[in-house]
């Protein structure tokens, strides 16, 4: 059997967590507190976030919007907070975008804003990763047919081919 897109996605986690977690470690040690830290944690951020895109975007455009209709068929639950969530994700990005962009300009005032917005980030993403894990894919690798994951898989060939962004 091939490997499941939900399979590849669940490996991804640790590694954007890892990333996450690297950017507010390096603020909670105010190491942006200089021009030259700031653009290498704004390098990283934004590597960080077209990864994160790509990734909601598999979720939110292949899988998801294959395994929806199945369970809303079958009288379960519908995807939007899990959606809702890759928008949280969006926001907490774009604070962070925000105050490290003022931050940089040696407004010392928003690395708290910047420390805090990638807190929120690191909460929202690992809750976020742990219901998919537990809760999302393995309803799609129990309900979702060999046709439904073939449909996943072509919606993902065509959504990483675009050079996906957001």
């Amino acid at each position: 059997m091939t490997e499941r897109l939900t399979q590849r996605l669940v490996a991804e986690h640790p590694g954007l967590l890892a990333r996450i977690h690297a950017i507010a470690a390096a603020l909670a040690s105010k190491t942006p507190a200089s021009a030259e830290g700031a653009a290498v944690i704004r390098r990283g951020l934004a590597t960080l976030k077209q990864e994160l895109d790509l990734h909601a975007s598999l979720e939110d455009d292949a899988v998801f919007s294959v395994l929806e209709p199945e369970l809303l068929e079958r009288g379960g639950i519908a995807l939007t907070p899990f959606k809702e969530e890759h928008d949280e994700v969006r926001r907490h990005l774009h604070d962070l975008e925000h105050a490290l962009g003022a931050a940089s300009t040696g407004a010392a005032a928003n690395l708290p804003k910047a420390a805090q917005a990638a807190r929120d980030l690191e909460g929202t993403c690992e809750d976020h990763f742990r219901k998919e894990e537990e809760v999302v894919f393995p309803m799609a690798e129990e309900i979702l047919t060999e046709e439904a994951w073939g449909k996943v898989d072509r919606l993902a060939e065509a959504i990483t081919a675009s050079g996906f962004t957001r």
